[in-house]
């Protein structure tokens, strides 16, 4: 069995119930949004390739053409600005260390959007 975006998700919530755990809340926090960034795209990227032969050029692209395919061509605008909301969340808290945050409704939002993606491509 390969790891799924479902197993991804579950990941990230298990970082965040560990609050006292060997890192800072703040690491929790970003890891958990990062992993459900990764949760949601790699469902949902996998999903199109499998079921609706969407075809990814295999390059840096793939992430804005992802958001595009479903706002355009799917027309699940819904779907498209939950993948950007969180590409925006996880890159916050991948690349920029003087990010103030995130905060925990960040996250509680980042998980949300992860689970309503993988939700509605089952």
């Amino acid at each position: 069995m390969s790891f799924s975006g479902k197993e991804s998700l579950q990941v990230a919530q298990y970082i965040v119930g560990q609050v006292g755990g060997p890192c800072t809340d703040e690491s929790a926090r970003r890891a958990a949004i990062s992993r459900a960034y990764f949760a949601a795209y790699g469902h949902a990227f996998h999903y199109e390739v499998d079921k609706r032969r969407y075809k990814p050029k295999g390059n840096g692209r793939d992430h804005t053409d992802l958001r595009v395919h479903f706002a355009k061509v799917r027309k699940e605008t819904i779907i498209a600005s939950e993948l950007e909301d969180l590409r925006i969340w996880r890159n916050m808290s991948d690349y920029y260390k003087n990010y103030v945050g995130p905060l925990p409704s960040n996250v509680t939002s980042a998980l949300k959007h992860a689970a309503d993606i993988i939700d509605k491509l089952i």
